[in-house]
């Protein structure tokens, strides 16, 4: 494993480096997707040792681990900051032992806190995530006490995000039956209400929809990627993208990887890269790409920045309905600057865009 991610991004960082005809700096590392922290801590700091000794990295480059509160998980903290990561992303869900089980969790309320402590003592940044809206049951006054529960544990960052039932799963299954019955829309919206209103009052800006942080505890990796930011992805199911030149134009280019590990492996020891899907986006294709994430966020889009090189020359009215921005304008800030949604615009972010965008 170790060998084939060094190789697989060994072929990423080549194919960047002769894209911008410069070797690329490094602003943040991140082990997600899974549970990395599973993984062996000499492969993860092999990794990052790869890094720092072959490319440039900002001064306060960002190096961040996924993991979930378990005792095997704990167990292993202390020796990922020896290797170099310092920041840790945890998978919370909930702060009370009932919706662990109900959500399926392996971890309880209580190592949960302890490992949420013992993060704290061991790297400069830490961030967990919680989800609302579980079931009809939960109710806003439970969800604003539990956010208060979360605010005294002092992390400085938060992910919240509304509960997404998804195809196959457990959860799925007792929808289907009738057994849990899910928030309807008016509900939805008032747990989200709540969550914004909460943050606020914590002095926790709401920097992306789901996202909550004090002021410079924002995620760098986040920040790049709503931006419409190159990103590198290697290892089996991993997502990329690389903007290249081509016939004097700036072009994205869309990287999945090999899903299956043993098959992506096999690949990348014998070819070099393991790339399921090489997808060269169309310009509108990667403008309606960067649209839809940038809106997610407080600052929203710029012209003058990514969508401004990006653009290739496309005028505004190529990718917006301006009829439609109007019918929207008081969820959505439009001037000659850019474009930005505001908290209740991101609110409803689907509906606006499925109508905006042509």
């Amino acid at each position: 494993m170790k060998q084939a991610l060094l190789t697989e991004l060994s072929f990423f960082l080549n194919l960047k480096a002769k894209a911008s005809s410069k070797t690329p700096t490094i602003s943040s590392i991140y082990f997600g997707g899974g549970t990395p922290s599973l993984a062996e801590v000499s492969t993860i700091g092999d990794v990052i040792a790869h890094l720092k000794n072959n490319y440039p990295l900002t001064p306060n480059i960002e190096i961040t681990l996924e993991a979930n509160p378990t005792s095997i998980e704990m167990s292993k903290l202390k020796d990922f900051k020896s290797v170099g990561v310092n920041r840790i992303s945890l998978g919370v869900q909930a702060l009370n032992d009932g919706d662990l089980v109900f959500l399926g969790r392996r971890h309880s309320l209580a190592q949960a806190i302890d490992t949420i402590h013992l993060s704290k003592s061991l790297f400069g940044r830490v961030s967990f995530d919680l989800l609302y809206g579980r079931s009809s049951a939960h109710q806003p006054h439970q969800w604003r006490e539990e956010l208060k529960h979360a605010l005294s544990l002092d992390t400085g960052h938060l992910s919240l995000y509304n509960l997404t039932v998804e195809p196959g799963t457990p959860l799925n299954e007792k929808v289907r039956k009738g057994k849990v019955v899910m928030p309807d829309e008016d509900l939805q919206t008032e747990l989200y209400e709540a969550t914004v209103e909460v943050m606020e009052e914590h002095g926790y800006k709401q920097y992306e929809i789901s996202n909550f942080a004090l002021p410079g505890f924002e995620s760098k990796h986040n920040i790049n990627y709503w931006k419409g930011g190159d990103y590198i992805g290697v290892g089996p199911g991993a997502a990329g993208r690389i903007t290249v030149m081509e016939n004097g134009l700036f072009i994205k280019r869309s990287f999945l990887q090999e899903r299956h590990p043993p098959r992506w492996m096999d690949t990348v020891l014998r070819e070099g890269v393991a790339t399921q899907e090489d997808t060269t986006l169309t310009t509108k294709q990667q403008l309606t790409e960067l649209i839809m994430s940038g809106l997610r966020t407080d600052e929203g889009i710029h012209f003058t920045e990514n969508f401004g090189v990006l653009s290739n020359g496309l005028q505004l009215d190529e990718i917006f309905d301006v009829g439609y921005i109007n019918k929207y304008k008081q969820f959505l800030h439009f001037s000659p600057e850019g474009l930005k949604a505001t908290s209740q615009g991101r609110l409803i972010l689907d509906t606006i865009l499925s109508e905006i965008l042509l």
